[in-house]
């Protein structure tokens, strides 16, 4: 518990780095803020991009995380409690066909995770987060711990503490600009990263 506290006060300084790019700050101008996010936009960016998911892992529909869906909502409720933090993985079922199934939790107006599962064995083929600040710092903050929390999830002991400084440094590696995502490998999973005022920040997760 002390780790993790410190981490997330690691977090909580890193976020403010990571406003500029996904989302207005306190301080922010309006000219250079990103279009505010409404919950409808933000549900439908997020089924679309769920369905965009699940196509994407038919093409490499053998290599799954080791994870089922339960087992990553669990994991991620118990990362968010220990936060202190109230976002919950309720997932829903969007898309599926006969090999994959699409799922899709709509965490707030600003956060959403899709996930692609493989039907037959029940487990995850893809992680992608997506997040827009909404004009306070405490999104960003947000942002930067949900998408810690969502990447460990994918590893069946879902330890923040351990995954954690690996988003952080992933989020260091990409530069404002960046044509490409960042990316790192950790224990057997490629984690990417990019963020832009017109897009948010998006995190993601699948099979190295």
């Amino acid at each position: 518990m002390k780790n993790f506290n410190m981490f997330a006060c690691t977090l909580t300084l890193l976020a403010a780095g990571l406003l500029s790019a996904c989302g207005k700050s306190d301080q922010t101008s309006a000219a250079a803020a990103p279009a505010a996010s409404s919950a409808a936009a933000s549900r439908t960016a997020s089924e679309e991009g769920a369905a965009s998911t699940t196509k994407a892992a038919v093409s490499n529909h053998t290599e799954t995380l080791d994870v089922t869906v339960a087992e990553y909502k669990k994991n991620f409720d118990r990362i968010m409690k220990l936060s202190k933090t109230p976002f919950r993985a309720n997932f829903r079922l969007k898309t599926q066909d006969n090999a994959f199934d699409g799922y899709l939790a709509i965490l707030n107006d600003n956060l959403s995770i899709m996930i692609t599962a493989d039907k037959k064995s029940g487990k995850i083929t893809n992680v992608l987060l997506h997040g827009t600040g909404d004009g306070t710092k405490a999104s960003g903050v947000d942002i930067v711990v949900v998408a810690v929390a969502a990447l460990s999830s994918v590893f069946p002991d879902g330890k923040a503490d351990e995954v954690g400084p690996e988003i952080i440094r992933l989020m260091q590696d990409y530069q404002d600009g960046d044509d490409t995502p960042a990316s790192r490998t950790f224990n057997g999973v490629k984690f990417s990263h990019t963020r832009s005022p017109e897009t948010g920040a998006l995190f993601a997760a699948q099979p190295a």
